[in-house]
């Protein structure tokens, strides 16, 4: 399976134009055009930021509807219209290296971490966290890993949700007290080169909130 990441970042006070106009979007692309996994707002790293999450059964699907959006009325529409708005775009590929959950009924606060680890160490990276995951997700959902299918390739990318922010705070400090937790925490540390994060909300048609 292949997801997309699509971030969207629009002038100061114009996001409510970018998400109305994204809303009709996916309401015509959705399921035809590939499947809205998630959908955000930034609260915590770069500010007004829509980020998307699509997903594709595999890289050709994902090519196909590349090239058939670019010949989709609707769709091209749809640029033209934030095009005015928008100060940054960027669209990520990533290949996923560990399925999550698929539902999250009353998280209101999602957490994208990204790690940047040392060159070659992905593999190894993620068999530390496989033999913490299971306790770790007793404490909040996991969605999913993944690392770039293009550039960056010692980077991996992990999608976390929460009730809140005290919830968050709650489910971290527990964790800092986990014994599995712990022993990933030493053997992960010296292979991380960069560590970064971004907390989001759901936006109103996002299928995960």
């Amino acid at each position: 399976m292949v997801f997309e990441l699509t971030q969207e970042t629009v002038r100061p006070g114009r996001l409510p134009v970018l998400l109305g106009s994204l809303q009709v979007a996916v309401r015509w692309r959705d399921g035809e055009y590939g499947t809205l996994a998630g959908s955000w707002t930034t609260e915590i790293g770069t500010l007004n930021r829509c980020i998307t999450l699509w997903r594709y059964d595999d890289a050709v699907q994902r090519e196909n509807v590349a090239d058939a959006l670019a010949d989709a009325p609707d769709w091209q529409a749809y640029k033209e219209s934030i095009r005015p708005e928008l100060v940054q775009q960027s669209h990520q590929s990533l290949t996923q290296l560990r399925p999550g959950c698929d539902a999250a009924d009353g998280n209101r606060l999602y957490e994208f971490r990204i790690y940047d680890v040392m060159p070659g160490l992905v593999s190894k990276y993620m068999s530390f966290m496989s033999e913490a995951i299971e306790n770790r997700e007793k404490r909040s959902l996991n969605f999913g890993f993944w690392c770039p299918s293009q550039g960056d390739p010692d980077r991996v990318i992990h999608l976390w949700a929460y009730r809140d922010f005290n919830h968050r705070l709650e489910v971290r400090r527990g964790a800092l007290n986990d014994a599995s937790w712990q022993t990933y925490l030493t053997r992960a540390q010296p292979i991380l080169r960069r560590m970064r994060s971004v907390l989001m909300v759901p936006t109103d048609f996002s299928p995960l909130k």
